[in-house]
C-alpha cells in the first residue's frame, strides 16, 4: 500500500463535499487549494482533531477470485461442482431477504485515480450476497477480527474489481465498503441479506480509527 494524496480532475473541492469541517479544511490545506497533484507524507500532515494525522492509502484492487476472496466470504459454484452445498447463507434473525439494491457514484468522494474509502461496515447476525447487474463496480473488504485500532490494519484491507454478474457472499462480520461504480451510473446489485439489517449495521470510521482513508483503484 502507498500513501498519497491527489487531487483528481474535479479538483479538490469535488474531493472535499460532504466531509466534516475540520477533516475538509485540513485536506483542503493539503491540496493546497488548487487542481496540482500534491504527494503528502504522512509526517507533513497536521494532525485531525490534534490526535489522527490524515493521510491517503492508495490500495489497488484485484479481478475476484475463489482464492482471493476466501477469507472474506464464498464465491458461489455450480451445482453440479462437489463444494456446492459446503458454505451456508446464514441469518440468526431468520430474515432472509432478497431484493435489488444500488450505489450511486456520488455518494463517495472520489480522486482522479478513482473512489475514496473512508467508513465500512459489517453484519454480525447474518451472511449477504451480492451481485452487479449492470456496470462495473469496486468492493472493499476486511476480515471480522480487524477493530481498526492501528493503522497497520489497513493492510489487511483488500479491493476487488467486479464486472456485472460477478456474485459473491460476505461472512457475517466481514467489513466492507461497496460496491460502488467505476462511472457515472449506478450500480444495481441483486442482494440477499437480513430485512432487518439496519439494526445490526456497525460502521468504522477509518481516518478517526486509522488516521487515513483508501483510495481504490480499478485492476
Amino acid at each position: 500500500l502507498s500513501a498519497a494524496f491527489a487531487a483528481g480532475p474535479l479538483g479538490p473541492r469535488s474531493l472535499l463535499a460532504g466531509i466534516p469541517g475540520s477533516r475538509r479544511s485540513l485536506l483542503s490545506s493539503a491540496l493546497g487549494g488548487g487542481r496540482r497533484r500534491a504527494a503528502v507524507a504522512l509526517a507533513r500532515v497536521t494532525p485531525l482533531d490534534h490526535h489522527t494525522p490524515v493521510r491517503l492509502v492508495t490500495l489497488p484492487s484485484s479481478p475476484l477470485t475463489e482464492a482471493a476472496w476466501e477469507p472474506f466470504g464464498w464465491l458461489p459454484v455450480p451445482d453440479t461442482d462437489p463444494r456446492d452445498a459446503l458454505n451456508r447463507l446464514h441469518f440468526e434473525w431468520a430474515d432472509p431477504n432478497l431484493n435489488v439494491i444500488a450505489h450511486e457514484y456520488g455518494e463517495v468522494q472520489h480522486t482522479d485515480r478513482g473512489p475514496v474509502c473512508e467508513v465500512m461496515y459489517r453484519h454480525d447476525t447474518h451472511t449477504q450476497a451480492l451481485m452487479p447487474l449492470n456496470v462495473r463496480s469496486v468492493v472493499a473488504v476486511a476480515p471480522a477480527d480487524l477493530d481498526f485500532s492501528s493503522p497497520d490494519h489497513l493492510d489487511r484491507v483488500r479491493a476487488f474489481s467486479l464486472v456485472p454478474l460477478d456474485c459473491f457472499v460476505l461472512f457475517a462480520g466481514t467489513w466492507h465498503w461497496g460496491p460502488f461504480p467505476l462511472g457515472v451510473d449506478a450500480v444495481q446489485l441483486l442482494n440477499v441479506q437480513g430485512a432487518r439489517y439496519a439494526e445490526d449495521n456497525a460502521s468504522v470510521d477509518l481516518p478517526a480509527r486509522t488516521g487515513a482513508a483508501l483510495e481504490i483503484t480499478a485492476a
